[in-house]
């Protein structure tokens, strides 16, 4: 069961997954998992790390919330984007 969208829940209102800036699609590749590259797999925590350049937990749900919630920014066009950490920054 996929879970549903955090927002509006206690703790942390306005907290999900779904508006976090390190959360991005995971997409399937022929190479490692035989599909078409435009079929989406699941989603990916990406976090910016003073130890790496980025760290990144796959096999997260659109919706969900823990310890690593930033807010997403929107850019000129309304797109939302990670703004916040170096990998963006450069």
């Amino acid at each position: 069961m996929e879970p549903i969208c955090q927002k509006d829940m206690s703790p942390g209102i306005g907290e999900c997954c779904c508006n976090c800036a390190n959360h991005f699609k995971d997409f399937h590749h022929p190479c490692t998992t035989g599909e078409s590259i435009l079929k989406q797999k699941g989603w990916i925590c990406f976090i910016d790390s003073d130890e790496d350049p980025c760290i990144m937990f796959s096999g997260w749900s659109e919706h969900g919330m823990c310890e690593l919630w930033r807010q997403k920014k929107e850019n000129e066009d309304g797109d939302h984007r990670c703004t916040g950490c170096k990998s963006c920054k450069s």
